[in-house]
């Protein structure tokens, strides 16, 4: 494969040179969770679990003429181009001045900075720039992109946001509350999510639909309206907020007077109009506190340890189920292969591959196979061919 376009670690040998496989892979494809493998020595297809096969099809060619390039802290200037695959976690092919191309991992490289980092690192400034630079402009209106930057406060550094697109080591963390309250329900993650809402200044909860992110949100709010404190839920989406909004005020859970739907003109003015009658919620009271949030500490204990031995046995589910297929195509390798082809085994197999790319490209042009072409792979594979 193409390794300035695509990248195939094998992470059984994370750490080594060996684990970059891209140059030695023909074709790879996923089937059933599995990886299956062609390589450039052979004909025959390996499968590999999931978890042991790394590609990366996402590339970013980075203009080397304008950045350093440190391998071990060792400056590198014979690179004539570098690309880098990956999200989270970076590997980088360079290829030198010689014609040589070697992969490395993150932790081996440095690539110092580009002209895009001109503002000194500053994040704010430089989203400022981008948005000057690219934002949407409206006639008559300007660039609304720009305009909304410009309401910011960017002299105030003591909002979360400054620390979240700056320094976020100095966002704040909490102690967790001594009783954490699950009213509404939760799963490992969910209960992880409300734990982390609540310790730590900025907290970022993501997920598909139907993964329980509403959910979590009552969970949180519970929390905060147990300590006395006011909730502000707001979204890009209307319906993000009803949502929150119609599960508190549900009968069976009774919050509804606790909640001002507000926003756009006509729900402030719906809920100065329609305010509801205080509720009556003298037996909210619970006499036995004490002992009621006692027992609530030692069920959560014991869900707590129901959720880790549950992650840990579908990982294990997996892991095992994987192993098996992958045991049972190894096995499947090994026995011998008996047929009219058997004399094609003891052929090169950059040269069967080749033979085979030339006769789909005669079969997909819809051209015939001209004496030319047998003649030449004739005296290639001899006359069984």
């Amino acid at each position: 494969m193409n390794p300035k376009k695509y990248m195939v670690i094998d992470t059984s040998r994370l750490g080594t040179p060996k684990m970059f496989i891209t140059k030695q892979v023909a074709h790879l494809e996923i089937a059933d969770g599995m990886w299956h493998i062609t390589f450039e020595t052979s004909p025959i297809s390996y499968t590999y679990r999931y978890e042991r096969i790394k590609f990366f099809t996402k590339v970013e060619r980075i203009d080397i003429e304008t950045r350093g390039f440190y391998l071990k802290n060792k400056r590198i200037e014979d690179i004539r181009e570098l690309y880098r695959f990956g999200d989270t976690r970076y590997y980088y092919h360079a290829v030198f001045s010689n014609g040589a191309e070697l992969d490395y991992d993150e932790k081996d490289v440095y690539v110092s900075r580009t002209t895009l980092d001109e503002c000194g690192g500053d994040t704010w400034k430089y989203l400022n720039q981008l948005a000057a630079e690219t934002g949407l402009e409206m006639e008559g209106i300007g660039n609304i992109l720009k305009m909304q930057y410009d309401i910011v406060d960017r002299m105030r550094d003591n909002v979360p946001l400054a620390q979240f697109i700056g320094d976020k080591t100095k966002l704040a963390t909490y102690n967790a509350p001594r009783q954490i309250l699950y009213p509404f329900g939760c799963n490992a993650s969910q209960k992880r999510g409300v734990e982390n809402a609540l310790t730590h200044q900025v907290s970022i909860i993501q997920g598909p639909p139907g993964t329980g992110k509403t959910q979590t949100i009552l969970n949180i709010v519970a929390n905060l309206l147990v300590q006395g404190k006011s909730v502000l839920i707001v979204s890009n989406n209307n319906s993000a907020v009803e949502n929150v909004a119609e599960k508190l005020s549900d009968k069976k859970i009774g919050l509804g007077f606790l909640v001002a739907q507000l926003g756009k003109k006509e729900n402030k003015e719906a809920f100065v109009e329609n305010q509801p009658a205080e509720p009556d919620i003298s037996d909210w009271e619970l006499p036995e506190w004490r002992r009621t949030a006692e027992e609530i500490n030692e069920k959560l204990q014991i869900v707590s340890k129901g959720f880790e031995k549950q992650t840990i046995l579908s990982k294990l589910k997996i892991e095992a189920e994987a192993l098996k297929i992958e045991s049972r195509y190894n096995e499947l390798q090994k026995r011998p292969i008996v047929s009219d082809f058997d004399w094609l085994h003891l052929k090169p197999s950059r040269q069967l591959l080749t033979l085979k790319r030339q006769y789909e490209t005669q079969i997909e042009q819809s051209k015939k196979l001209g004496t030319v072409f047998y003649i030449e792979w004739l005296f290639r594979f001899g006359f069984k061919m």
